[in-house]
């Protein structure tokens, strides 16, 4: 007998620490300038949560920890007066990120101690989909928001 999961629909709050819809609509930021409530620190904010949230999932999987640099070390997203070549410089970042989380909490079975090998081999195939069906998900809203971030800057 296989244990399904539930409650396990991979959305985008499972996805990030934070709720990222609220980053779709312009009324999350209040003008164009540099101050607190502005677009530039208001995105800047969000992707530097992502970035600790991918620096963290690289540092809790020890097997992960070797294979991405620090997280912490990517250039912010810039103000009002970042040049144009730093700005293309940050986006390329972006438009070529992948994410390093594990996205384990996508996984539709659970495995169980007495299932047999061929067993536990189909249930790991299967979460292993979903997984990189997440991940894509995941990858994929991150481009989306900097298309949304482009075009307003």
């Amino acid at each position: 007998m296989h244990s399904k999961i539930r409650g396990n629909d991979l959305t985008e709050e499972n996805s990030f620490g934070f709720d990222v819809n609220v980053y779709f609509t312009s009324d999350i930021f209040g003008g164009y300038g540099d101050d607190s409530a502005g677009f530039y620190k208001v995105y800047d904010k969000m992707f530097r949560d992502i970035l600790v949230e991918e620096e963290n999932a690289r540092t809790f999987c020890d097997e992960k920890e070797g294979q991405y640099s620090s997280f912490l070390n990517v250039r912010g997203f810039g103000n009002s007066f970042t040049p144009t070549e730093e700005v293309m410089e940050i986006y390329k970042y972006w438009e070529n990120f992948i994410t390093c989380k594990s996205f384990a909490w996508a996984d539709v079975y659970r495995v169980e101690k007495e299932h047999d090998r061929h067993i536990k081999r189909l249930i790991e195939q299967e979460n292993k989909r979903a997984r990189k069906k997440a991940k894509r998900k995941y990858n994929e809203l991150l481009k989306y928001l900097l298309n949304i971030t482009s075009l307003e800057r």
